[in-house]
């Protein structure tokens, strides 16, 4: 059997594996789900009346696992607000109590 020693073909071998790699390793990065939006989907009950808005972000932390950082100060956190909240998505409940402050948030992955 002949030994392949030509050098373009070699180049051309060597092309084709690296654009075999390319390809697979695009396929595969858009096969993953986002995690960040699969958190804001979780599903949360929550009832508290005349809260702090520092002791309702906590809450939230403890029952959907997520870990929020804020400014006291620009969140005002000692303004006492009301949730109500039975099954909805945590996305819907942040915008619900964040929203009437004009603050925004933003999902970070840790």
């Amino acid at each position: 059997m002949k030994k392949l020693t030509h050098p373009i073909a070699l180049a051309i071998m060597r092309i084709s594996l690296i654009q075999f790699f390319l390809v697979v390793g695009v396929f595969c990065s858009y096969a993953k789900t986002s995690e960040g939006q699969n958190v804001l989907d979780k599903k949360v009950s929550l009832h508290l009346k005349n809260e702090k808005i520092k002791n309702v972000l906590s809450e939230l932390e403890k029952i959907s696992d997520v870990k929020f950082v804020y400014s006291p100060e620009i969140i005002r956190s000692s303004t006492k607000v009301n949730v109500d909240a039975s099954g909805k998505k945590l996305d819907l409940v942040l915008q619900e109590l964040l929203n009437p402050l004009e603050v925004k948030y933003e999902l970070q992955k840790m």
